[in-house]
């Protein structure tokens, strides 16, 4: 379970930090460089970033983890309809006179917003899994963002090293899209993981049901075999006397 949910947390955030610097790659030579664009392209994936994390919130909240699971198999395919990753076509290139800020977001959304947004619940997703299993890292699940942490930085660096220099603009959007297809299996195969276990609320009601009863059964908690000697002993010397 360890090695899936930390390789889907894995893949998902070098996809997530390989697609900013590709796609502002794919529409420079449209919209071109100017502080507008930069500013509207981060402006746009932060405000995508927090939407999903409010997703993730709402809909764990109000259908628990397991029923989640399922909305959210169905949000990781939706991207599909636009995938694979393309050049935006000329008809995307603004006017010289008008102001591109509002053509870049749509095409930001048209483009990229669905699988940008799957992929950014996805971490905080599978923390959510693996903290409703019986497993047992699951009351700290916290420490997936290492593989987090790790598939950022490669992602991130990945581009302007390797990707960058070694793939054409068209086979960048391509293998980006193959990943996302593996993004897919990992997702459902965590999934399924998290429903063949047992809930974390049924690992704790059995731990309080094992657990004895302590307390001074004169007071009326726990039984004899937890109550104080001592008091018993006193107890029944009393009534012999």
């Amino acid at each position: 379970m360890m090695i899936l949910f930390s390789a889907t947390i894995f893949v998902s955030a070098a996809l997530l930090f390989l697609i900013e610097p590709m796609f502002a790659k794919f529409v420079l030579p449209s919209f071109g460089g100017t502080p507008a664009v930069w500013t509207g392209s981060m402006m746009f994936f932060q405000a995508a970033l927090l939407t999903s994390y409010l997703y993730v919130h709402a809909t764990t909240t109000w259908l628990g983890a397991r029923k989640q699971a399922v909305l959210h198999l169905v949000l990781v395919l939706l991207p599909l309809l636009v995938l694979p990753v393309a050049v935006p076509a000329d008809e995307w290139a603004p006017s010289s006179e008008g102001n591109p800020i509002f053509l870049l977001l749509g095409l930001l959304a048209v483009a990229i917003g669905l699988p940008f947004f799957a992929i950014s619940a996805t971490n905080p997703l599978i923390q959510r899994w693996l903290a409703d299993t019986d497993h047992p890292a699951a009351r700290d699940p916290y420490f997936l963002y290492r593989a987090s942490n790790l598939g950022s930085v490669i992602g991130l660096l990945g581009y302007p090293l390797v990707v960058e220099r070694e793939l054409t603009l068209a086979n960048q959007g391509l293998w980006w899209s193959v990943g996302y297809g593996l993004l897919i299996v990992l997702v459902f195969a965590s999934a399924v993981m998290l429903w063949r276990s047992t809930p974390a609320t049924a690992v704790a009601e059995r731990e309080e049901e094992a657990e004895p009863l302590a307390g001074d059964p004169i007071s009326g908690g726990g039984s004899s075999q937890t109550a104080d000697p001592a008091l018993g002993g006193s107890s029944s010397q009393e009534a012999g006397g």
